[in-house]
């Protein structure tokens, strides 16, 4: 018996081959959409939940206030709270200091050569790191950082730094200091707040003070702890330590408040900050998942009853024949359990093919073993049982009880009209939802390509100048050099975070004076020469530009402005800003000129108070050339030079306009995904219409025959079979837009830059429905209008 009932299952799928691989495959498509959403997802909301003590662990984020309410907060801390933590607070059983290690890294070969390595999610940190995070050691123990001057790798970083060979004992030179490495831990899983490679021991002795905040801070604090006291502490502690604000009339504070590690992936990211996700993009990506599973439940359901139309008088002469019903259950039990499995099957074969996709789709590392996890493989389950029970319900509530004498006459008819009405009406809600969204979604990503940043960092190279590698005079030297090339532009020597895509600029707090009047405020600032509006082409719009010359001759630090700022100190121009004196506690600067705002944290947020400090004083803290090239020649010439004037600067530059892009990667790639899975839904929904179009053609073959009998023509052939699809997909598209628009407008919130919500991207995706509409039945109509009227009714 199962030889006979596979034999007509396969038999079946012969017959209607084409459609049933197109079936197959634009599912299969969409559930391995599906599965990359599902993982994406479940890696998102799966942060540090692998560390032992993640609901105890805390870190302590600062807050500026000021009274002009220009309040700046940062994620990074004073580096002298973690001593006092642990030692004035019993709730804190442990805290640590974790400062961002930024530079090269020279590892020594047998050669006797020195390989230089860009130093990539490095932190110094206290020895005591491993009582609050959780890692497990391969080589070493939990003393490895005990004693100074030493470092702890991943497994990964090990191998690439020293291949196969041992490293423990080996050494490293970093910052012209030789560390050595102590400890090989396990790779830490990507989807970590606090994301590390290599852990260096570091005294932090001589930098604890309570003015400059300059890495993180995390306690871990006792089981049985209370929130609301250990807050009222800090706000006792900090206030304690910054009383020196009284000194400089300082009507603002300084705020700590505690942020738990498993809530730190989705909070709003701070300055100075790790990497955060967006909750709003992972619902966004929750529904397109349910919505493409959806249709393809639908399409594949629907495809089911269409091929079991065909098969009406095979099951009425089995019923003849004496096959019962619960016979008849088990062989279409049998095939839709088998079809459903093998369509998860394709799609977890598609899967894997396009695991080297998934780095571009997540950027976190993620692969076939993503599936090995218990939520993802009931999710898989999930899918199979209910593309089966979808298939089942059409051959449960009509094939089974079909009365033998109609099947044998050819006279059964599907009633199921107000079903196949409701599922055409989903899918097209659905779909028009999502090309709406699609719709906003590139217009935004458009946009904010072609916003004018307020700077050309085309054709600028960003190059790094490693701390303490090499001397003030020759980068002066160097800077001289490069500028004297006929195919460079302009040369600029800025601090290590002052260029627009660092993301992560120094902030000042300070002071000026408006009519007398003191104000407050919170600024970044970027220590610049006196060509970096030149090498970005920033326009001045009030004012002189500062001049080396002019600088040196001046008593005080001369800055540029940017418009934030004047706005900020309450100016009611440009000009009445010139002249005026920034103090910066015991430092002033003066204001010469005030520069046009330019985008340089991102163009997602707005632009915020900036001060471009002068400085000539290139030290060795690290600092970056900003070259722009005059043509491509620029980029060998910038790159001789270096390697003449400078050989201990590894050449290895960036394009500016490339590292800015960088800051909005994340809303650029959920763009990409948005559409592309747009896309694939679009197509699902093409397949469903015309396997729907395909049952109403079957169903109304006799009527259409006749209609041509009675002299019809193809126009209201056509308007007979579309016109259902026509005012379901209309009332469809009416329902969907303002749902649609609301998921539109909430997405657009995240930008402060931001396109609006005109009536030219609801007609233009109404017509897209339209298109998807006549595309998906067009098929059919063809074939209706072509049908001979003397076969079709040659039964009667």
């Amino acid at each position: 018996m199962r030889e006979i009932n596979f034999r007509v299952f396969t038999r079946g799928i012969k017959k209607r081959f084409f459609s049933s691989v197109a079936n197959l495959v634009g599912a299969s498509i969409g559930i391995t959409c599906v599965l990359l959403i599902a993982v994406y997802v479940k890696h998102e909301l799966s942060f540090d939940e692998y560390q032992t003590h993640k609901n105890r662990i805390y870190r302590i984020a600062l807050e500026y206030t000021t009274s002009s309410g220009n309040d700046f907060q940062s994620a990074e801390n004073f580096l002298a709270l973690a001593p006092a933590l642990k030692s004035d607070f019993p709730e804190v059983e442990e805290a640590i200091r974790v400062a961002p290690y930024r530079g090269n890294i020279a590892v020594q070969k047998k050669s006797g050569n020195d390989v230089i390595y860009e130093g990539q999610h490095i932190y110094r940190t206290d020895p005591e790191i491993f009582k609050i995070f959780t890692c497990r050691f391969i080589l070493g123990n939990e003393q490895a950082l005990v004693s100074p001057n030493t470092v702890i790798l991943t497994q990964s970083l090990a191998q690439k730094y020293f291949g196969e060979v041992s490293p423990l004992n080996k050494a490293l030179t970093i910052d012209q200091r030789t560390y050595k490495v102590t400890g090989v831990i396990e790779d830490i899983p990507k989807n970590s707040d606090l994301y590390y490679e290599a852990l260096l021991s570091y005294d932090f002795t001589s930098e604890e003070d309570w003015g400059n905040p300059i890495g993180y801070t995390y306690a871990l604090l006792e089981k049985e702890h209370a929130l609301p006291s250990f807050q009222t502490k800090l706000d006792n502690l900090i206030a304690d330590h910054t009383k020196f604000l009284a000194d400089y009339d300082m009507a603002g504070g300084v705020h700590l408040y505690p942020q738990r590690l498993s809530d730190l992936h989705f909070l709003k990211p701070l300055s100075g900050d790790t990497p955060k996700g967006n909750l709003t993009y992972v619902n966004i990506l929750v529904v397109l998942g349910v919505v493409i599973f959806l249709i393809v439940a639908f399409n594949f359901a629907n495809y089911t009853v269409s091929s079991y139309t065909e098969r009406i008088r095979e099951v009425s002469v089995r019923k003849y024949l004496g096959a019962s019903k619960s016979t008849l259950l088990l062989q279409f039990f049998w095939e839709t359990t088998f079809s459903s499995t093998l369509l998860v099957g394709a799609s977890i074969l598609l899967f894997t093919l396009s695991v080297p996709l998934i780095d571009l789709f997540a950027g976190n590392g993620l692969g076939i073993h993503s599936l090995y996890n218990t939520p993802i493989l009931l999710l898989i389950f999930g899918f199979i049982v209910v593309i089966t029970l979808l298939s089942l319900l059409y051959p449960i509530v009509y094939l089974i009880n079909l009365q033998v004498s109609h099947g044998l006459k050819g006279t059964a008819k599907f009633s199921g009209h107000l079903l196949r009405r409701a599922i055409i009406g989903a899918q097209f809600f659905f779909t028009s939802a999502m090309v709406f969204f699609t719709l906003v979604v590139y217009y935004q990503m458009q946009f904010l390509e072609e916003k004018n940043l307020g700077f050309d960092g085309e054709q600028v190279m960003v190059v790094d100048i490693p701390a303490r590698t090499v001397s003030a005079d020759k980068v002066k030297t160097l800077k001289s050099e490069i500028a004297n090339k006929s195919t460079i532009n302009r040369v600029s020597v800025v601090g290590a975070k002052a260029y627009p895509g660092n993301g992560q600029p120094d902030y000042q707090l300070g002071w000026l004076y408006r009519q007398n009047k003191r104000v407050e405020a919170n600024f970044n600032v970027f220590e610049v020469d006196e060509d970096f509006i030149h090498a970005l082409q920033i326009q001045l719009v009030a004012g002189k530009e500062f001049t080396e010359k002019s600088a040196n001759n001046s008593s005080s630090t001369q800055a540029l402005v940017n418009e934030a700022f004047v706005n900020m100190a309450g100016f009611s121009s440009a000009e009445q800003a010139i002249g005026k004196v920034i103090h910066e506690f015991d430092t002033k600067a003066q204001i010469v000129g005030v520069v046009k705002n330019f985008h340089y944290q991102g163009i997602q947020q707005t632009i915020e108070p900036l001060a471009l400090h002068y400085s000539d004083a290139y030290s060795y803290g690290g600092q970056k050339l900003l070259i722009r090239t005059a043509n491509r020649e620029g980029i060998a010439d910038a790159e001789h030079t270096v390697q003449q004037v400078a050989p201990d600067i590894e050449f290895d530059f960036v394009f500016l306009d490339e590292q800015f892009a960088i800051l909005y990667q994340q809303e650029k790639t959920i763009g990409k995904i948005v559409s592309a899975f747009s896309i694939v839904s679009i197509l699902l929904a093409c397949i469903g219409l015309y396997t729907l179009s395909s049952l109403i053609l079957q169903q109304r073959t006799k009527e259409i025959g006749i209609r041509k009998v009675l002299g019809a023509g193809i126009t209201s052939i056509s308007l007979l079979l579309s016109r259902e699809f026509l005012w379901i997909a209309s009332i469809a598209f009416i329902l969907a837009l303002p749902v649609a628009w609301y998921q539109g407008t909430l997405w657009l919130q995240e930008f402060a830059y931001r396109i609006s919500l005109g009536w030219f991207i609801s007609i233009f995706s109404g017509l897209i429905i339209m298109s998807i509409m006549i595309l998906g039945i067009a098929l059919n109509i063809i074939k209706g209008s072509m049908i001979n009227p003397s076969l079709c009714l040659k039964d009667d």
